[in-house]
């Protein structure tokens, strides 16, 4: 079963996002095991928001490994994720 992973409380600058990027690229985490998609995108209002689908909560709780140390780094704080099962994703062919 996939698990959406949505993080949007409004608290990582967008420059922080390309920061945590950078930083996930450099620690090889970039593209991480059971990550099947990732979207950043900013709100009408201009805060950031993250939405991941992992392929289980253990691959992603394995990437937060790698993820909470580079969060600090750049000083951000992705807050509490919302958590939600997947029941359909469609995909061009």
């Amino acid at each position: 079963m996939s698990f959406m992973i949505r993080f949007d409380q409004g608290t990582v600058t967008v420059d922080q996002y390309h920061a945590i990027n950078q930083g996930l690229e450099d620690a090889g985490q970039g593209n991480p095991v059971g990550r099947e998609f990732h979207v950043g995108y900013v709100e009408e209002d201009g805060s950031l928001s993250v939405v991941d689908v992992w392929d289980s909560m253990e691959n992603f709780e394995k990437f937060g490994e790698t993820l909470m140390p580079v969060l600090k780094t750049v000083g951000a704080d992705a807050g509490e994720p919302t958590i939600l099962s997947v029941d359909t994703i469609i995909c061009p062919d």
